[in-house]
């Protein structure tokens, strides 16, 4: 599988979002300082924001001092949580969302789509495990 570029976008403004709860006085961030830092096209920006808005991932406030935060702490929000928000399709194979994509007419008991499947379940939930806190908190990188 491989992630959308959208997704990609989404992660990093959503790696922005946690920074500046965490570690900024100031909560608000508006969209064309998010697009900048994260080095993501505006209109990609404002379109994920709309997504995570839905998602209730980040809120928005009108007006002049308006902007976007997020909603909820970072250690509740899951790099999963995001490509979930984001990626439809989410197989690594077609034969394990569609089995009768399958050309040889077992996805039944096919022992090649049973460890795809196993193996797709154990990324996602790997991705459920790491929270941007946790991603923040690596010393790893220092934003």
């Amino acid at each position: 599988m491989k992630l959308k570029k959208e997704t990609d976008y989404a992660l990093r403004i959503v790696f922005y979002l946690s920074t500046i709860y965490l570690e900024s006085s100031i909560k608000i961030v508006d969209s064309k300082t998010i697009s900048k830092a994260e080095n993501v096209p505006e209109f990609f920006c404002l379109k994920i924001l709309k997504k995570l808005k839905q998602a209730d991932i980040v809120n928005i406030y009108r007006g002049s001092m308006g902007g976007y935060c997020l909603n909820k702490n970072p250690s509740q929000i899951s790099l999963g949580t995001i490509i979930h928000i984001i990626e439809k399709d989410k197989s690594i194979n077609e034969c394990i969302c569609e089995p009768k994509s399958c050309t040889n007419n077992r996805a039944s008991f096919c022992p090649v789509r049973f460890s795809l499947h196993l193996i797709q379940n154990e990324f996602f939930n790997s991705m459920e495990k790491v929270t941007f806190y946790d991603i923040l908190n690596t010393n790893l990188f220092k934003y």
